[in-house]
């Protein structure tokens, strides 16, 4: 026969292995194993932009030709990297999407800072994604190819205070 403790203390790690952890977007990058690799093209793109001497557009762009920077790394692996591309599936389920940054490499288009979102699309099977394309495209697979954007815009797009 279990006594009341046993069983207090099973309910207790079974409630705690299933606890739902609330982390803000921002903070998620800093936690250990949802670090993604740093992509210096993707930086120097990113400075370039904010300088205004890279134009940036915005498009839908075929899934299947937005590749991740690193094939190692995959938030779904970390509980909390799982719970937040279940949220976003979600938030696009009512309609809410997120862009990613992308840039061209070739006949595909880079994505190295937006896992979560690239990843729940992929699992939703999604056909295009909101993306801004650092840099100029006249790739004739994407649709809705809108700017230049302005610069302020792309600079408060990146999380400027201007």
């Amino acid at each position: 026969m279990q006594s009341q403790s046993d069983e207090s203390r099973r309910r207790s790690k079974d409630e705690s292995d299933n606890r739902i952890m609330t982390v803000n977007v921002s903070e998620i990058h800093e936690m250990p194993g949802l670090t993604p690799p740093q992509d210096p093209v993707l930086t120097y793109l990113f400075s370039k932009a904010a300088e205004g001497h890279l134009p940036v557009y915005l498009a839908a762009i075929p899934l299947s030709l937005v590749r991740p920077f690193s094939t190692e790394y995959d938030p779904r692996r970390h509980p909390i990297g799982r719970q937040a591309v279940d949220a976003m599936k979600k938030d696009w389920l009512a309609g809410n999407f997120s862009k990613l940054w992308v840039y061209p490499d070739g006949s595909t288009y880079v994505m190295s800072d937006d896992y979560i979102t690239f990843y729940a699309a992929q699992e939703d099977q999604s056909d295009f994604l909101p993306c801004f394309i650092l840099g100029g495209t006249e790739d004739s697979r994407i649709k809705d190819l809108q700017g230049p954007i302005q610069v302020s815009d792309v600079r408060k797009s990146l999380g400027f205070r201007d």
